[in-house]
C-alpha cells in the first residue's frame, strides 16, 4: 500500500480510487453500494409492545424506540436515497411519497449500502430523522 492513497476494500479485491473519483461521496463503482437503496419499515414486534408503548405514548411520556422492541414488517426497494425523501418530506406528506400507509412510531430506513438512514413516523404523519441500531431490530421476529 502507498502512502496518501485511498483504497476501497469493500469487495473481494481492493481497488485503488482514481483521480476522478468522488472526494467526498461514494463513487458509483463502490461494491458496497446499492442502486436502488433498501427501505425497511420496521413496526414493534409483538402486540403487547405495541399496547404498552401506546399507553405511555397516550399519558404524555416521551417515547424513544429501542431497537430490541422492534422487528422488520417490510423490506424493497426504495424509490428515494435518504437525502431525496429527506429533502421531499418537507413539501409533500408521507402518503405522497410512498404506497403504503405508516403507523405513529413505525420506522423508515433507506440503506444505500454505505449508511443507513433510520426516520422515525410520529403522530399525524410528521417523520424526524433518528439514530436507530437497525441491526438489532433486524435479528427479531416480527409476531403481528
Amino acid at each position: 500500500m502507498k502512502p496518501n492513497t485511498k483504497y476501497c476494500t469493500g469487495g473481494k479485491k481492493i481497488i485503488i480510487f482514481r483521480s476522478d473519483d468522488p472526494k467526498v461521496n461514494v463513487p458509483k463503482w463502490c461494491p458496497k453500494l446499492r442502486v436502488p437503496p433498501t427501505l425497511r419499515i420496521y413496526h414493534f414486534r409483538s402486540p403487547e409492545i405495541e399496547a404498552g408503548e401506546s399507553m405511555l405514548a397516550a399519558n404524555g411520556i416521551s417515547f424513544f424506540p429501542y431497537p430490541s422492541r422492534y422487528a422488520v414488517r417490510y423490506e424493497g426497494e426504495s424509490p428515494y436515497t435518504a437525502m431525496e425523501f429527506a429533502k421531499q418530506i418537507k413539501n409533500h406528506s408521507l402518503a405522497e411519497l410512498l404506497s403504503m400507509q405508516l403507523l405513529p412510531y413505525e420506522i423508515l430506513e433507506i440503506d444505500d449500502g454505505i449508511r443507513p438512514y433510520c426516520f422515525l413516523v410520529e403522530r399525524l404523519g410528521h417523520v424526524r430523522c433518528i439514530r436507530f441500531k437497525s441491526d438489532i431490530a433486524r435479528e427479531n421476529k416480527y409476531d403481528g
